[in-house]
């Protein structure tokens, strides 16, 4: 039985006597067990916290770091466009050097766009798996504080249920002394 009336030596015991006092005990016998059983539940919640900071830390640094780099290739790539766009308003197509020139920035404007669109595609894919990640991590957590958190409520049930059969048991009782009394 979850719910003890035991002798402990404490206070507690000197009041068993009356029915309200052992009511009382029985409620705190499971209140007590209810608490020792949630306390079950810290270690689930604690490791997601430390999961998710580590996630945090690690991950998310990661993917903004990818981030940043791909933001700076983007304004490469934007910066070469304006070169090229100011070269092209300038040339004269009969000036070798010119036209040496335009080709030369319209050659490094083109690996910029496939610099930065290898480096998109990169940021893209690491998006999405940080998010597959987090969904995975945040799954497989809290599915583990979900089947903790059950058990929990389910002993927390049970031992309620046992402090209402004792209810019912000393309301016999009384019933009984007093249909003996009349």
């Amino acid at each position: 039985a979850v719910v003890s009336t035991q002798s402990t030596g404490d206070s507690r015991s000197k009041h068993e006597g009356t029915e309200a006092g052992k009511m009382m005990s029985y409620i705190g016998y499971a209140e007590e067990y209810m608490s020792k059983k949630r306390n079950s539940l810290y270690p689930g919640i604690t490791r997601l916290m430390t999961d998710l900071g580590v996630f945090q830390q690690k991950a998310v640094q990661d993917c903004s770091i990818t981030v940043e780099r791909m933001e700076q290739f983007r304004t490469e790539f934007r910066a070469s466009l304006l070169w090229l766009d100011n070269i092209s308003q300038e040339l004269n197509p009969e000036d070798r050097e010119q036209l040496e020139k335009f080709r030369k920035v319209q050659s490094l404007t083109r690996e910029k766009r496939v610099e930065f669109a290898k480096m998109k595609d990169n940021t893209i894919q690491k998006i999405e798996i940080l998010a597959a990640s987090r969904i995975n991590l945040l799954s497989a957590r809290l599915e583990d504080y979900h089947n903790s958190h059950q058990k929990y409520l389910q002993s927390a049930i049970n031992a309620l249920k046992e402090v209402v059969a004792a209810k019912e048991r000393l309301d016999v009782k009384i019933e009984e002394k007093r249909l003996a009394d009349l």
